[in-house]
């Protein structure tokens, strides 16, 4: 593993590379332009961010490490990134398009990293960009035969490896700190919010990706194998040691209130961890909740989407548990069993239709209003 004075001269050295030729002029149509414009303008705004508060940041936790070096290195990190930012605006400007000031993903985006203070979320959230970068970046490269363009995300596509060993190696070192209780907690958030940002970036560009040849399928894939080589690889601990065993013991001198809160709490991990859809709703309730804090919603609003979160989920779980049951009883088909499957299951889709109804009623005025 690098340290920051390993990192900071990489970063120095990294700056005097000139891969840019800007005598080539620009070879691209008005079509071929059109359906990656705004995702150009988009990148172009974000990458251009002076990084104040993740500098104000990295240097509360430099001071609390006794790393000074690693304050120099996220300057230069920084720096590249608005090279980045630089040199898709100059682009824009030999294309005669305008640079913009304000895009939806980016005030979203900037707004979370305002609230933020951790250094921990501000890695994870670079490393999650960065990954997602990489496939934008190549798919850009890919949907034109514009050789300038073509050399810019060159340029950026050699940057962006580096940067995220970067800052895997250094959510590595924060977690390692951590005690072994809060690691599985602490990845499992950090699965939450990588997927979900991932799903906003496929949203706000998917014309690009597409012109790239990538449909969502691929995205998801290739942002899953992005994961497993980045926060993938952080040890969690041993939470379970056998993960087939899907159902907790329950010792026969345990019966007090304490241990009944015990194995409910359990049983909510064994569903998060274990079960698919477990997953899924985790991922959509985090979102759902991230979308809340951010468009700020009202208390009784606050309410209905805690409501229906809960409503889902526990639906969910109640479903899981019965599904479970059943195959214990009758591993084979029985219409009765398929029955009683088929209605748990109809409870949750009918509990997920009226919730997201709901959601779209409270959700959509706010984001058209951002937008």
């Amino acid at each position: 593993m690098q340290t920051s004075k390993d990192w900071l001269q990489y970063f120095s050295n990294n700056l005097q590379q000139k891969r840019i030729d800007w005598s080539v002029q620009p070879s691209i149509t008005n079509e071929a332009l059109k359906p990656i414009l705004k995702s150009i303008q988009a990148w172009q705004l974000g990458e251009t961010s002076d990084g104040s508060n993740l500098i104000n940041v990295c240097t509360r936790y430099a001071k609390k490490i006794n790393d000074p070096c690693y304050i120099g290195a996220m300057r230069l990190f920084i720096k590249e990134e608005q090279k980045h930012g630089n040199n898709l605006g100059r682009y824009l400007d030999l294309v005669g398009k305008a640079r913009i000031k304000k895009n939806w993903g980016d005030s979203l985006f900037r707004k979370a990293r305002h609230i933020n203070t951790s250094m921990q979320w501000f890695t994870l959230a670079v490393i999650t960009v960065e990954s997602a970068a990489q496939i934008f970046y190549q798919c850009l490269k890919d949907a034109t035969d514009c050789k300038l363009l073509q050399q810019i995300c060159t340029d950026i596509l050699i940057d962006e490896a580096p940067h995220i060993q970067f800052q895997q190696q250094r959510l590595q070192a924060i977690i390692k700190l951590q005690r072994n209780s809060n690691k599985w907690l602490s990845i499992t958030l950090y699965k939450m919010f990588f997927y979900c940002t991932a799903l906003v970036i496929w949203v706000a560009h998917k014309n690009v990706f597409k012109a790239g040849d990538v449909n969502f399928k691929k995205y998801s894939m290739k942002m899953k194998s992005k994961y497993d080589k980045t926060i993938g690889r952080l040890d969690a601990g041993d939470i379970l040691s056998d993960k087939k065993e899907l159902v907790p013991v329950y010792y026969k001198n345990k019966h007090g209130f304490f241990d009944a809160l015990y194995y409910s709490f359990q049983g909510m991990c064994l569903f998060f961890q274990f079960e698919r859809n477990g997953k899924i709703q985790l991922v959509i309730a985090a979102a759902t909740i991230a979308a809340a804090a951010l468009l700020g919603i009202s208390a009784a609003e606050w309410i209905t989407v805690l409501v229906c979160v809960g409503m889902v989920i526990g639906m969910e779980m109640l479903n899981s548990a019965l599904e479970q049951l059943c195959n214990k009883v009758e591993s084979g088909y029985d219409p009765v069993i398929k029955a009683v499957k088929d209605i748990a299951a109809g409870a949750v889709l009918f509990a997920s239709i009226i919730s997201i109804a709901i959601g779209v009623i409270i959700f959509l005025p706010k984001l058209l209003q951002v937008a």
